[in-house]
């Protein structure tokens, strides 16, 4: 996978940066706090399937994760990160940063997307703060 092959170049800095991911639903305003912004709206959604779970149940989870458009969605989404921390200017300046998804109502998509960027991250030595700001709204 992409993260492999730059953790290799990364070593032990990735603790260094401190990444903040949200979530969120475009039916509930944009998430205007972040230094990134993904929809991924254009994924298939979940909610016909679980309507009465969210992105943090494994079968949600496991659902979205087998869709090949989304696995290669989320390494670019890591590798981005990864190479955002490889140069040494742009970490000195900015130590932290925030991505945030967005799906139409913020509780399959963008939720479960968020965890696996958020922990696959993690599992790099990245701070990552995960917040879920429209999952519990009707």
């Amino acid at each position: 996978m992409i993260e492999r092959c730059l953790l290799g170049q990364l070593g032990e800095r990735g603790g260094e940066m401190k990444i903040r991911i949200s979530s969120f639903g475009y039916k509930y305003n944009l998430e205007v706090r972040a230094d990134r912004v993904y929809s991924v709206r254009r994924f298939p959604n979940p909610f016909g399937e679980f309507p009465d779970k969210n992105g943090l149940d494994k079968e949600v989870r496991e659902w979205l994760l087998n869709k090949e458009e989304v696995r290669d969605f989320i390494d670019g989404v890591v590798g981005y990160n990864i190479l955002l921390k490889e140069v040494d200017d742009i970490t000195a300046r900015f130590p932290s940063i925030s991505i945030a998804f967005g799906c139409y109502g913020g509780k399959h998509r963008s939720v479960a997307i968020a965890e696996e960027v958020g922990r696959r991250l993690r599992e790099m030595g990245f701070e990552v703060e995960i917040v879920h700001r429209d999952l519990y709204k009707d």
